[in-house]
């Protein structure tokens, strides 16, 4: 008996079955996500030549206009495909490149500033990549990363010369997000990036998550040309704990934030005391506190401070909150733009359910996460 269950020719037949055009405008219709991307370009790719150019292509591309750049990234192996002078026919649906966990020298860095980054290409993504200041200096350098909105170096390590090469330049001011989270480049390294250098003048999002800050960072981050700018950003994973939290939410530089995520930073109740005394937010509608074991009082002071005045969305994960904190915020006369709270993996009941429901609020509560509740507030 054979150990083949299936005939060659029916694997073959399986492989070379043409894609469902109704698959393919699920897709486009579908929310813009990285998800969705990586999806999309796996269906195209199966397509052959000849349906591309008869329409399938033009269709697709019409329908991307509305997704955002930072989704549209070319593939890895569109990259190096290109980089070995090969055709792509899909290029003309990314907006980016994806060189995630690619060794950047300076000839890979000259090739793609010179042949693959373009006016209609302006975001960079390089996770994990591997990339010396000499090779970064000559990236950045080139003409062609004028046109760069996003730059995303996550994981990617980076020393203060990779930094310096960074702030000093000239052609990123065009640059609307920074991603250099899990960079761990310290204190050191966020005082280059926010010297008097860094102009940076269309910076409206920076993401440090995980990036070793402690409070001399801070204070760096905070004096920097850029931070009176700055609409989103993201300290997860830097335990400053409640000293870090009083600078930060006293910090008139950072007044315009519409975004801020402070997820396992070490807060406790006592860091919500802080950042709820004089704080000087005036226009934030997202706030990220998950994992600071705040409890039920943390909640509550928060509850009765008027940070919370604008925020429309507000997570709260796996922070020991009990029914006492939920009852405390939606009593609250500081909330009345609040829609949707998280609160996943925090020791509630059927009650903080009702109490959300009768104030309108939505949430992610459900009757199972309390039946095998096991965390105590």
């Amino acid at each position: 008996m054979s150990l083949w269950p299936i005939p060659y020719t029916r694997v073959a037949m399986i492989h070379l079955d043409p894609p469902d055009f109704g698959d393919l405008r699920s897709m486009l219709a579908a929310p813009p996500s990285a998800q969705g991307w990586a999806a999309l370009v796996k269906l195209v790719e199966r397509w052959d030549s000849d349906a591309l150019e008869d329409g399938v292509l033009r269709h697709v591309l019409s329908h991307l206009e509305r997704w955002p750049d930072a989704t549209r990234l070319a593939p890895r192996k569109w990259v190096e495909r290109s980089m070995r002078g090969a055709t792509v026919k899909l290029w003309p649906m990314a907006r980016g490149l994806n060189c995630e966990g690619m060794v950047l020298g300076a000839k890979t860095c000259q090739h793609i500033s010179t042949q693959l980054l373009s006016e209609r290409l302006h975001v960079l993504s390089a996770h994990g990549a591997h990339i010396s200041h000499e090779a970064l200096t000559l990236l950045l350098e080139a003409e062609s990363t004028t046109h760069l909105t996003h730059l995303d170096l996550k994981a990617t390590p980076l020393n203060t010369r990779c930094m310096r090469a960074l702030t000093h330049a000239t052609t990123l001011g065009a640059l609307e997000q920074l991603v250099l989270a899990g960079c761990q480049m310290g204190n050191d390294g966020i005082g280059v990036l926010t010297n008097e250098h860094a102009a940076l003048p269309a910076l409206r999002s920076l993401d440090l998550c995980g990036a070793r800050l402690g409070l001399l960072a801070l204070k760096h981050l905070v004096s920097a040309p850029f931070a009176p700018q700055l609409e989103q950003l993201v300290l997860d994973d830097n335990h400053f704990g409640r000293h870090g939290a009083r600078l930060l939410a006293r910090a008139g530089a950072v007044r315009a934030l519409h975004t801020l995520s402070l997820r396992d930073c070490g807060l406790g109740p006592e860091g919500i005391e802080a950042m709820c005394e004089e704080h000087a937010f005036e226009r934030l509608r997202e706030l990220d506190l998950k994992r600071n074991a705040l409890r039920s009082e943390g909640l509550i002071r928060l509850a009765h401070s008027s940070l919370l005045q604008h925020v429309e969305v507000l997570h709260l994960g796996t922070n020991r909150i009990g029914d006492d904190g939920i009852e405390a915020l939606v009593a609250s006369d500081h909330i009345p733009n609040l829609r949707r709270v998280v609160l996943h993996w925090n020791p509630v009941t059927a009650r903080s359910r009702d109490l959300l429901d009768e104030r309108g609020i939505r949430h992610d509560l459900k009757e199972s996460d309390w039946e095998s509740r096991w965390l105590k507030p």
